[in-house]
């Protein structure tokens, strides 16, 4: 059982909750992380601010979106919520392939910037989930189906955003969070180049894992609307991730054409 008082900030009509303050806290992060390795690696501080100034609306807006998709039922009968932004009503697979793309485009005349900068982007975001995770854990969000497991949290005060009062669930933003964290220490230590698809493969891969365990109700063909979104993504990754490799082994043959005496 789960103690806690959470962390609520009045500020005129509205509350300031932990979640609200550490998703921001987890996104300044992730800028910052971009920031200070762009130097050493190559990526232009204007091509970075390019990207952002792309990235961060539209990614929003997308996050916001596909969360009411995913819950269209409820919208359907409160339309007046829909403008409403606050970190829990936003989703965060939609916030990462809408602002990815965003900033893809933006980056489109540098493409070999666009590369690296996407791969020095991918440990920080991997941090950044892992601190709006803790913010979740601290407000009560994100737990999961009900379990017996000896882990499973029950939060006591009615304060909390759980689901429900004296029935222990999956904590799964814990679960989401742990795979982020390690995965923020795995990506630390692979080669630039293979930082982003790595992430995304590993990431949408765990959503996929975890799926079954959220509350979020199906969007089509039984699935969750960001189990969709992390399906495409690890196809989408893993087939460019087999044409890169196809490729370099194509210019490697190439090569030894062109010199047989090159060894390679």
């Amino acid at each position: 059982m789960i103690g806690l008082e959470p962390l609520v900030v009045p500020i005129g009509p509205w509350a300031l909750r932990a979640f609200g303050v550490l998703a921001l806290v987890g996104l300044g992060v992730a800028i910052g992380w971009t920031l200070h390795t762009a130097k050493s690696n190559g990526a232009r501080m204007e091509s970075i601010a390019r990207a952002l100034v792309w990235a961060i609306p539209v990614g929003v807006v997308c996050a916001r979106a596909t969360h009411v998709l995913g819950w269209w039922e409820y919208y359907l009968m409160h339309g007046s919520d829909v403008p409403r932004l606050s970190p829990e009503g936003l989703s965060l697979w939609g916030g990462l392939v809408g602002g990815a793309a965003a900033a893809w485009v933006a980056l489109r005349r540098h493409q070999a910037e666009r590369r690296i900068i996407f791969n020095l982007a991918a440990p920080g975001v991997a941090l950044g989930i892992v601190i709006g995770r803790l913010g979740q854990f601290l407000d009560g969000y994100g737990q999961g189906i009900p379990s017996t497991l000896p882990w499973a949290t029950q939060y006591t005060s009615r304060l909390m955003a759980s689901p429900d009062f004296g029935v222990p669930r999956h904590p799964v933003q814990v679960y989401d969070g742990l795979i982020a964290l390690a995965l923020f220490v795995v990506l630390t230590r692979l080669p630039l180049t293979w930082r982003g698809s790595t992430f995304l493969a590993v990431y949408a891969a765990s959503t996929l894992a975890l799926a079954p365990l959220r509350l979020e109700p199906a969007f089509l063909f039984g699935l969750q609307i960001d189990q969709m979104l992390a399906g495409l993504t690890l196809v989408l990754v893993v087939a460019a991730s087999v044409r890169r490799v196809r490729l370099k082994a194509v210019w490697r043959a190439r090569a030894h054409k062109a010199d047989p005496l090159l060894e390679t």
